[in-house]
């Protein structure tokens, strides 16, 4: 995603995104970008960020579709999914527990998310 673009979608969520939880609204110090693409076909530009709430600290992830980045300062094109989770902080142990498993996985990653719980 180019620089412009991106210094847009973070002026558009910072007027239009609210914390989930306290309803604050996000500035600069707190929407860090954790990743961005391009789709040089379509011309389609992605971005996925992280909002840290400034007055409760909790976290949105944001992914951000723009149709086509040549209208990036017509940010109505944009299309913006936040998922927030209020569930307990995942600790490093959990990560590496989560890393060894995956190391030693042989089958498909899908069928992790395809099983059903009992």
């Amino acid at each position: 995603m180019p620089y412009k673009l991106l210094r847009e979608v973070i002026l558009h969520l910072k007027k239009k995104s609210l914390c989930p939880l306290c309803q604050a609204r996000y500035d600069n110090e707190h929407i860090f970008v954790l990743g961005s693409n391009m789709n040089p076909e379509t011309n389609a530009a992605y971005g996925l960020f992280v909002a840290v709430c400034p007055r409760c600290d909790s976290e949105s992830v944001m992914m951000v579709e723009a149709a086509d980045s040549h209208h990036a300062t017509d940010l109505d094109s944009l299309s913006i999914q936040s998922q927030h989770s209020a569930g307990p902080a995942v600790t490093v142990n959990e990560v590496l527990d989560m890393h060894n498993f995956l190391k030693s996985w042989k089958g498909d990653v899908s069928e992790l998310f395809n099983k059903q719980r009992s």
